[in-house]
């Protein structure tokens, strides 16, 4: 089964909980309490042992300039650190896993994949 869908409302009408949720270049155009309002949503959703994977832009230290104006030219006003990121998550799943690349897109770009279990 795939669904697509607000989380907040799927929750409230799902028999059946999921394998796993998937967020896409979703959490820098969310302010803090809307990011942690999805991941106790996403966690509520999930299976025992059920994943939350996301992948968004990520600040990290001695960026490359490029990186950090392409970021400014995004439309999203809330790109975050890995640590940042971690701290919003981690109160809704049992692991958070963060790992940082900088090869996912030709241009110079750097993201961060968020690996949430419950």
């Amino acid at each position: 089964m795939f669904l697509l869908g607000d989380v907040a409302q799927l929750r409230a009408t799902l028999q059946e909980r999921l394998d796993i949720v998937i967020a896409m270049g979703l959490f820098h155009h969310l302010d803090d309490d809307s990011v942690t309002n999805l991941c106790a949503a996403a966690s509520s959703l999930l299976k025992e042992g059920g994943r939350s994977m996301s992948v968004n832009p990520v600040i990290t230290e001695g960026q490359s300039p490029i990186v950090g104006w392409l970021m400014r030219m995004d439309r999203g006003l809330n790109v975050r650190t890995e640590s940042n990121l971690v701290r919003l998550a981690i109160p809704y799943f049992s692991t958070v896993q963060a790992v940082v690349r900088n090869d996912l897109l030709q241009v110079p770009y750097t993201h961060v994949i968020l690996e949430c279990r419950r």
